[in-house]
């Protein structure tokens, strides 16, 4: 955005611009030719490996840092580790059943 103006009210621009020529105008091909802007999506902050480890030794307690441990490692959402039960974790193959309300996933 080179001028500075916002997402919404680029898009609102974009609305009068479609109501111009599709309703004013009565040219119904125009409208669909003109595209709403959508706001680009930011990548998450990924810490490094230095980082995981300096976090997950600042935890003092030996269960709050396993179940970081596991959630980092298996990429598991916070409502996720909570709900984490012992029967869940498979050490054997080194994998983790996770059930939520999305689709069950297995982490490796």
């Amino acid at each position: 955005m080179s001028q500075g103006i916002s997402w919404p009210a680029l898009n609102q621009t974009v609305c009068a611009l479609r109501f111009f020529y599709g309703v004013t105008l009565d040219r119904a091909e125009i409208p669909e030719r003109i595209a709403y802007a959508h706001t680009p999506r930011k990548l998450p902050a990924i810490l490094s490996a230095d980082e995981v480890v300096r976090f997950l030794e600042a935890v003092p307690s030996l269960k709050a840092r396993t179940a970081l441990t596991t959630a980092c490692a298996a990429g598991l959402r916070a409502s996720e580790t909570v709900s984490l039960k012992v029967a869940d974790i498979d050490a054997s193959a080194w994998s983790s059943r996770s059930v939520t309300a999305r689709a069950p996933r297995i982490a490796r």
